[in-house]
């Protein structure tokens, strides 16, 4: 299974290593896509207790497994997403013991189209080492694979705050959550103001342009270890993302 994505500038002759084919293909493996969900939700969530007055936390979890539920690529993705955020809805507070349980509880395999055996494993996102590229690379796919898949203006607005609610309260880098949500409020292009689907495609892609920008201007030699240099997409690009 697959995730159609725009064609973008072949970019493998700037790479200070070999990159993964998968990369450079179009369609990209849904298996990223997959992966990023599930590492999230194993690794991520499972690390943050929410307690009962916690609303804030608990309404941001909510929001996400909605958000997935309604728009991750394959209908029995959906239905299993569908069924965790069931289960969360009678939950008033989650230690990461309840949400162990609760993952348990969903039949194997979490995510069944789509997902590799074990639930994560690179493909286009796969990088020269550990700390390159995977489970940050895979979120971005699952973030402007969810606003491409959203088919109302109401559900794009609703997916793009979800996800800005996800990486303020789960996403395990502190530094970039707090940078994400730096550009969210900047005045000049604030989140809260876009109010249409394409709006919020375009508003991520923006987002991600900047924070490429922003990796390649910091320390050389740690972006070039990463994986860097990263390319500026032409907005012209994603306006719409053609998806399964």
């Amino acid at each position: 299974a697959t995730v159609r994505l725009p064609s973008g500038s072949d970019s493998r002759a700037a790479e200070p290593f070999p990159m993964p084919p998968e990369a450079f293909s179009r369609p990209v493996p849904l298996q990223d896509v997959t992966s990023a969900v599930v590492y999230g939700l194993q690794r991520e969530v499972v690390g943050v207790a929410i307690g009962e007055q916690d609303e804030a936390r608990r309404g941001a979890l909510r929001e996400w497994l909605a958000t997935l539920s309604a728009l991750l690529p394959a209908e029995p993705n959906r239905q299993q997403m569908g069924r965790l955020e069931a289960m969360c809805a009678h939950e008033r507070a989650i230690s990461p013991e309840r949400w162990e349980e609760l993952l348990g509880e969903i039949e194997a395999p979490l995510l069944p189209t789509g997902g590799p055996a074990g639930g994560i494993a690179w493909a286009a996102c796969r990088g020269a080492s550990a700390d390159a590229r995977g489970y940050p690379c895979g979120l971005w796919l699952l973030f402007h694979t969810l606003l491409a898949q959203a088919r109302t203006d109401a559900q794009g607005v609703a997916a793009l705050r979800a996800i800005r609610s996800y990486v303020r309260f789960f996403f395990g880098c502190q530094g970039c959550a707090r940078h994400f949500l730096a550009m969210s409020n900047l005045e000049a292009d604030p989140l809260d103001g876009v109010r249409t689907a394409s709006g919020a495609r375009l508003w991520l892609w923006r987002a991600h342009n900047r924070l490429n920008a922003r990796l390649n201007a910091s320390a050389a030699s740690e972006v070039l270890r990463l994986g860097l240099p990263k390319q500026q997409w032409r907005a012209s690009l994603f306006s719409s993302l053609d998806t399964l």
